[in-house]
């Protein structure tokens, strides 16, 4: 059944290159399996808020008896930690520092720039907030810094005000 689909959104979607199939070596998983891993990887990607999520479906959860439920918990606890350790936080929402409250706020200032931001284990994370120009400098024009940067504005991550 995974087959079709990805060929069905390599057809009809042009926002994504690279699927993440779950799978049993058994071949024991039954519709209510895929029912439920399905509701609650919807759920807990929407929780964590990392990515826009583009799904036809809500993700109902399904009925599941309670052994069947934990056979599921268990499948997606392992799906959660596999995925993060091979760089797929899906499920993780972004890292904060460890002690926020002695954690370094920096900061940006010039030309129209008011940025801020701290460091993570994961990486560097702006401050909703922050503002940036509104047009790419020289500096980074025709680069892949300014294709990323156009597709945040395009994803609704950046807003770009006053046009």
């Amino acid at each position: 059944a995974v087959g079709p689909r990805l060929s069905q959104h390599n057809q009809e979607k042009d926002f994504w290159n690279r699927a993440l199939v779950v799978v049993s070596l058994t071949n024991s998983l039954t519709q209510t399996h895929a029912l439920y891993l399905e509701w609650r990887s919807i759920k807990d990607a929407k929780h964590a808020g990392r990515y826009t999520l583009e799904n036809g479906s809500s993700g109902a959860r399904p009925h599941t008896p309670a052994p069947l439920e934990a056979d599921c918990q268990e499948i997606h606890d392992t799906t959660r930690v596999l995925l993060a350790t091979l760089g797929y936080p899906v499920f993780e929402a972004v890292g904060k520092p460890a002690a926020q409250e002695s954690a370094e706020e920096l900061f940006c200032r010039a030309s129209g720039v008011d940025g801020r931001g701290l460091y993570t284990p994961e990486g560097f994370v702006v401050i909703k907030g922050s503002k940036g120009r509104s047009e790419d400098v020289s500096s980074i024009q025709d680069t892949s810094l300014a294709r990323r940067r156009r597709q945040l504005i395009a994803s609704g991550v950046f807003r770009v005000e006053g046009e």
